[in-house]
């Protein structure tokens, strides 16, 4: 978990560039969820939810952190455009999994949501979100800053003696190119033990 607490502030300054590939491509679904979403100005914005399972179409990777942003946007633009080429409509806004940190390397995926599950070509793949009990909140403001909003959620965990399992995803729920930093909002799953 230290090398993951680490990795996220450095995760946030990478996430832009690789969120700003898809741009428009998922701006209706973003822009609809994004209002019923609030921010963690403090401990009682974050809860415990029952996570359904979400069919998913995504890429994964292995990738250096420095190196986050262009393979986030090389697998949303491939992801996208294997679902547009074969007509599957997005069921809700893009995400990353983050199966798991190690040093400065990232283990992830990113993909949208799709309404049933679909069979993959090449690298890209159908994927399941896990249906799981996890802590949730959301972020407000730039992704440079999320590490912050990752510290908050462990002292919460720590305050409720919950112990954090070693991957988690963020849904990126307004666009990038259209919307000011400040506004950002980034919603964060990670499960418990």
């Amino acid at each position: 978990m230290t090398t993951c607490r680490a990795g996220l502030q450095q995760q946030g300054e990478h996430a832009l560039e690789g969120l700003n590939t898809f741009g428009h491509l998922s701006r209706e679904i973003i822009s609809i969820r994004s209002a019923n979403y609030r921010t963690v100005d403090d401990l009682s914005d974050i809860e415990i939810k029952n996570i359904m399972a979400q069919p998913a179409v995504t890429m994964r990777e292995k990738v250096k952190l420095k190196d986050l942003g262009p393979a986030m946007g090389r697998m949303y633009q491939g992801v996208a455009e294997f679902m547009q080429g074969n007509g599957i409509p997005m069921a809700g806004p893009p995400f990353a999994y983050y199966h798991s940190w190690s040093g400065n390397e990232v283990n992830l995926e990113c993909g949208f949501p799709v309404e049933k599950e679909v069979k993959g070509s090449g690298m890209v793949r159908s994927f399941t979100l896990p249906a799981v009990k996890a802590v949730v909140t959301a972020h407000k403001g730039p992704y440079q800053k999320i590490g912050e909003t990752y510290v908050r959620v462990q002292e919460w965990m720590r305050r409720n003696k919950m112990t954090p399992a070693d991957y988690m995803w963020e849904i990126y729920l307004n666009d990038p190119t259209s919307i000011p930093p400040e506004d950002l909002m980034t919603e964060i799953i990670w499960p418990i033990k």
